[in-house]
């Protein structure tokens, strides 16, 4: 009897050992951020940019929206991303139209991190920069239904918006998986204009401060004539019949719009998509709805 109750009592212990070891490890371990985005301040001669660097993830919108609310102004965004998750990216899109940022892009904005630079209210871009853009993907990177209706949706509201329709054409006609860039036409459409708008402070010398503020004084002087208009481009043929599309008009006209874009087999998928979402669809539909999905 008593070898059982010391048996008993030494399971006893050992599973309180264990516990204990298991809630030590876990407190030395660091705790995991959904953040994959970089997000470093960097000062310059007009306010404060946040340089922003990495694919999209879960988390970054709240890590971003933490930057804000300081003393110092943040005036914009020095940006390069590949993309990342949409309804993470569509939520800095949101902040950055509300707060009328200016972005600048730095190497390549693929995917939703052009929904970033088109919510700018001042678009800017490096020499050799790129802004590509796809149509939408579920989370397996399948185009699904579901998927396709919301690349209609998209292409609806960047419309309204004022979004070109050349843009709005490669967006729509390109696979999830793939990738098309802007050209400079699209970019002169869409009121971009080369070079860095943000002057950047020098570093400040030990024994004076008005060396920094010469600096700053030499690089607005400098880019105060660098705003130039792009020289237009012809248009590939694929895009010059794209049409206007309106908010208003239905989903059908983007599956006609893909067809005359030189893309049969993508207008067949989106007019199928479009047939179901307008059978489906509500006889009064709430104004902006369509603006709350993507919210």
């Amino acid at each position: 009897m008593n070898s059982r109750l010391q048996l008993r009592q030494l399971r006893t212990a050992a599973r309180w050992c264990w516990r204990r070891i298991f809630f030590l490890l876990l407190s030395i371990v660091p705790p995991v951020t959904g953040s994959a985005l970089e997000i470093r301040r960097v000062q310059t001669c007009s306010g404060v940019v946040l340089r922003l660097r990495g694919d999209i993830k879960v988390g970054d919108f709240s890590q971003l929206k933490s930057r804000f609310g300081g003393k110092e102004a943040i005036i914009g965004f020095d940006l390069s991303s590949e993309g990342g998750i949409l309804e993470e990216g569509l939520r800095i899109a949101n902040f950055t139209r509300r707060k009328k940022l200016t972005v600048f892009i730095t190497g390549e904005c693929n995917s939703v991190c052009a929904e970033i630079f088109f919510a700018a209210a001042k678009r800017y871009f490096g020499p050799g920069s790129k802004v590509g853009v796809h149509s939408v993907s579920n989370d397996r990177d399948i185009e699904d239904a579901e998927s396709k209706l919301l690349t209609i949706k998209r292409a609806r509201l960047w419309a309204e918006r004022g979004i070109p329709n050349s843009a709005i054409g490669k967006m729509v006609t390109t696979r999830p998986g793939t990738i098309t860039y802007l050209d400079r036409a699209d970019l002169s459409a869409l009121d971009a204009s080369e070079g860095d708008p943000f002057a950047y402070k020098a570093e400040k010398p030990n024994n004076a401060g008005q060396a920094q503020q010469q600096s700053c004084a030499i690089q607005l002087h400098a880019g105060s004539g660098m705003r130039r208009e792009l020289l237009p481009v012809q248009q590939t043929s694929a895009l010059k019949s794209w049409p206007r599309i309106r908010a208003s008009r239905r989903n059908l006209d983007i599956a006609e719009a893909t067809k005359m874009s030189g893309h049969p087999d993508r207008a067949t998928d989106l007019a199928n998509v479009a047939f179901i979402a307008v059978a489906n669809e509500r006889p009064k539909r709430a104004p902006g709805r369509d603006r709350a999905v993507l919210a």
